[in-house]
């Protein structure tokens, strides 16, 4: 069910979010387990708590004889961490002579490598817009809306 061993059983829930946020991280208190990793730091000279929105790792202790899986706080016995027979086959023989491909290779080049002009509005930006004053059919969303996108080439 877990790795051997399992992560969160390797990195604790404060190298955890050393691991996402710098060395000062700790665990952020009184959040629940598990579910989204709250580690806290500070801003300036202010502590506070945030989150990638990630959970803990698989194997983080969160409780008596509990361990983090999937998000969740459960209950397992070593038993239960203990690795399974997936039932899996056998590996098939190599083929090809241990290649990857066979057949003729073809080679590509581009064709057109120059820098677009800059006033010219970039592939993101023109996707969007394919979509300005229509009806996308998302309640609350009027006609009238102009997209644009989150990110664009040079930003």
């Amino acid at each position: 069910m877990f790795e051997d061993p399992a992560p969160g059983a390797m990195f604790s829930a404060n190298q955890q979010c050393q691991f996402v946020f710098g060395q000062s991280a700790e665990l952020c208190p009184y959040m629940p387990a598990c579910r989204r990793l709250w580690c806290a730091t500070y801003y300036g000279y202010q502590m506070g708590c945030r989150t990638q929105h990630m959970p803990w790792a698989d194997g983080t202790p969160c409780g008596d004889n509990q361990w983090c899986h999937r998000g969740e706080c459960v209950g397992m016995s070593p038993e239960q961490r203990a690795r399974q027979d997936g039932a899996w086959g056998e590996w098939k023989q190599p083929s090809n002579g241990g290649k990857y491909c066979v057949g003729q290779r073809e080679r590509y080049r581009p064709c057109n490598i120059q820098d677009c002009p800059w006033d010219t509005p970039g592939f993101r930006e023109v996707q969007c817009a394919e979509f300005d004053n229509q009806n996308v059919g998302i309640h609350g969303v009027p006609v009238s809306t102009r997209w644009t996108p989150k990110y664009s080439g040079g930003e």
